[in-house]
């Protein structure tokens, strides 16, 4: 089942879609009680442009607006799904999405876990509250144009981590996949780039 999000008028395909997971990625995965720095500036940001946002979860997409709720996000949110079904490879299926037809990120704190031809923007795990973390600032500030608008895609965002850095944002660029890993260690996961 998928849940539409707020009635909000501004979003439209062609400007792009943002996927988010939420465990970990927008909300603490140890207590589920804090909601990640930056994240309601991001997805207000994102909004703001007319970018739809979507939020989904292994939890399912019941949980995934449940969590929205429960942090005042979801007049910011257009949609919920669950991350259900999986490929051969092992990636999440994300063809249930409709994130088309303009371009699409993913954002998870778990990258290796989606297909390697996605825009993929891995972040750092949120366990818990963290009063450093900058992780979801620093992907805002890297998706912003001259004049505030917003980018919906790698485009925008530089698209490597070499354009990241030369930007100053901090955040991981696209995952590195190893062929046939299956999975990743701490080296094959997106680097970050300190200040």
């Amino acid at each position: 089942m998928t849940f539409t999000g707020s009635s909000r008028d501004g979003a439209t395909a062609s400007a792009g879609c943002w996927v988010f997971d939420v465990d970990g990625c927008l909300v603490d995965s140890l207590t589920g009680s804090s909601l990640r720095r930056g994240a309601r500036d991001l997805l207000a940001q994102l909004a703001a442009g007319g970018v739809r946002v979507i939020l989904w979860s292994a939890g399912g997409d019941r949980y995934a607006r449940a969590r929205a709720e429960q942090f005042g996000l979801d007049g910011l949110v257009d949609a919920y799904h669950a991350k259900s079904g999986r490929d051969p490879e092992g990636h999440y299926a994300t063809t249930h999405l409709g994130v088309g037809p303009g371009p699409a990120v993913f954002v998870d704190d778990r990258p290796e876990d989606l297909a390697g031809d996605l825009d993929v923007r891995g972040v750092s795990p949120y366990l818990a509250d963290d009063p450093h973390d900058r992780v979801l600032e620093e992907l805002a500030a890297a998706a912003r144009l001259a004049g505030g608008e917003v980018l919906p895609g790698a485009a925008g965002m530089a698209g490597s981590a070499a354009g990241m850095a030369a930007s100053g944002a901090g955040v991981a660029a696209e995952a590195p996949r190893p062929a046939g890993s299956g999975g990743t260690g701490a080296a094959d996961i997106n680097e970050y780039i300190n200040e």
